[in-house]
């Protein structure tokens, strides 16, 4: 029986919004993560994909990674936890994992996601610029490759990315890392600022009342 620990350590090193892009093409709008929801014949993208859950809008449909999993693969619940493990490189042999290796299991899956959502772009950018670009063919080509890259099994990605990672991959990805975070700062200072703001002249309004 797998413990509540190791689930945790699962649960902390899956980042679903990259996990779901392996399956379905997701798009961000603004802060949002969304796609075509898997789960009924959708035509417009209704399923909005967080980074521990996702939920259908349209028809409610609403799970973990864990779920999706299942869905895709079409495995039971303990082939789907195992799933998960092997792709985020934690062992399952129950052993504690100390905070370090949690730490270290959860920075590798994020910089693995991040590493074949860069190897796909200049994949696409390579076709592109073999191709002219009224040749009607490069689409169906891309799709083709891309979707290669997609169906790979995960304990196979984990491998070709710990092979050829690089440590200027690493760099880069964590600026990139550091840039989203100055961003996610900025803007919460400025709700902040704006919602005191509001409250004060809230607040005003009801003491002159």
């Amino acid at each position: 029986m797998i413990s509540a620990h190791t689930l945790s350590a699962i649960k902390a090193a899956t980042d679903l919004q990259a996990l779901a892009a392996e399956y379905v093409v997701v798009k961000k709008s603004g802060a949002q993560y969304l796609c075509l929801c898997p789960f009924h014949n959708d035509r417009e993208p209704s399923c909005r994909i967080y980074r521990e859950h996702y939920y259908c809008f349209s028809c409610q449909s609403t799970g973990s990674a864990v779920d999706w999993v299942m869905h895709h693969e079409k495995i039971r619940f303990s082939e789907a936890i195992r799933f998960l493990a092997d792709r985020a490189g934690i062992s399952l042999d129950e052993k504690p994992l100390t905070r370090k290796a949690l730490a270290y299991a959860v920075d590798e899956a994020q910089f693995c996601a991040w590493w074949w959502r860069r190897q796909t772009d200049i994949v696409a950018t390579s076709v592109q610029d073999a191709l002219s670009e009224d040749d009607e063919e490069w689409l169906g080509c891309l799709e083709r490759i891309t979707g290669w890259m997609r169906a790979l099994p995960a304990a196979e990605k984990f491998s070709v990315f710990r092979e050829r990672r690089t440590e200027a991959e690493r760099k880069q990805w964590r600026e990139e890392l550091a840039c989203e975070e100055t961003l996610k700062d900025w803007l919460f200072g400025l709700f902040d600022s704006h919602w005191r703001a509001g409250l004060g002249h809230a607040c005003g309004r009801q003491k002159a009342c």
